[in-house]
């Protein structure tokens, strides 16, 4: 038997995490210890974890002295775990009860210290999408859903693989390490299932705050630094520039939510360490207005095209069943009409609907 250890941050989750324990202390996998760090919650989410774990000793529940974060959170789930294996829950997923116990023994017959699964994304009103798990059968480096796998614990100890201490994009030094270290490409298990479900508390929600920034660019940065430092022969362009461009987007991605004084300190930021990237003309083809802008330092431009780039969408549905036929994805600058997921017309526009 492998022992693994399943790390859980908890930050203000006290709604949703009982429901997501249950699927892991149902596991099928038999030397288990799912480590709760609360990360100083202003609700009863201690309370409910503490009242969990007196009803099951694989349940451990630590409380850190200050909140510090998803990143520092999930850091000291690994020094504290004690399996062979790690794997990180989100509050509020659910985890089918063999999902472990596939990637593991994947991981075991493989020999391999990174092992993926499966992810089935829910979105705000239960809506499941497809996700890009297929796509890592072609090319490892689009692996990113680093909570839909498991980790040998010495191979992350070893090659000092760690979280960002920043509150939005600590995963993505995380992910580029576990990629780049891996001595063979990461393996997908097929047949088996992480159900990613969106909600108020998710990561993937949150905006940065004005005094938080500078973190989650220092996060940008070691991204860069990890792929730059990847020799020449191990990489190709179009392999750095998917790694580079998950992260690079998220950071558009907030510039586009954020109000003005935020996305400026972003766009600031982000021109300064453009010219550490690679490959910038594989990585931006097809954002070449914002490439420009960036590489001419012109903040004003970049928070501008950031913004009217910001995708919007509709959907229209049957009455009575209630299915949808149409969907509508649309920004300042074009439109995507699809009918039954075929795309039926695409027109470039300069106003939004």
């Amino acid at each position: 038997n492998m022992r693994l250890s399943l790390i859980i941050p908890c930050y203000n989750v006290a709604a949703i995490v009982e429901r997501t324990l249950l699927t892991l202390t149902n596991q099928s996998i038999n030397d288990l210890e799912i480590i709760c760090i609360d990360d100083r919650s202003t609700d009863n989410t201690l309370e409910i974890l503490k009242r969990i774990a007196k009803n099951d000793l694989r349940v451990r529940v630590i409380q850190n002295d200050d909140p510090m974060g998803m990143g520092y959170t999930c850091n000291r789930g690994i020094d504290l775990a004690t399996g062979d294996f790690v794997a990180f829950v989100e509050p509020g997923d659910l985890v089918e009860s063999d999902f472990y116990y596939k990637l593991i023994t994947a991981a075991k017959k493989n020999d391999l210290p990174v092992v993926c699964g499966d992810v089935v994304v829910h979105d705000f009103v239960g809506k499941k999408h497809k996700t890009e798990c297929d796509k890592i059968d072609k090319n490892y480096h689009y692996f990113y859903r680093y909570y839909a796998a498991v980790y040998y614990r010495d191979y992350l100890n070893r090659f000092n693989i760690s979280f960002a201490k920043s509150s939005v994009l600590s995963d993505a030094p995380f992910v580029a390490m576990a990629k780049l270290y891996m001595p063979a490409p990461i393996k997908r298990v097929r047949g088996t299932c992480y159900h990613r479900c969106h909600n108020i508390q998710s990561a993937d929600t949150t905006y940065v705050p004005m005094e938080k920034i500078d973190e989650m660019m220092d996060a940008f940065a070691r991204v860069i630094d990890v792929y730059n430092m990847v020799p020449a022969n191990r990489i190709t362009p179009d392999d750095y520039a998917i790694g580079v461009d998950f992260a690079l987007n998220r950071v558009i991605s907030q510039i586009s939510t954020a109000h003005d004084a935020c996305a400026k300190k972003i766009a600031t930021r982000l021109c300064e360490i453009f010219p550490k990237i690679l490959f910038v003309h594989t990585i931006m083809f097809d954002q070449y207005p914002m490439a420009q802008a960036i590489n001419n330092g012109d903040i004003e431009s970049v928070v501008e095209i950031a913004k009217s780039s910001r995708w919007f969408y509709r959907t229209y549905k049957l009455p009575i069943i209630n299915r949808p036929i149409a969907t509508m994805k649309y920004n300042s600058r074009k439109k995507i009409i699809r009918l039954f997921g075929i795309k039926i017309w695409e027109i470039n526009t300069d106003a939004c609907l």
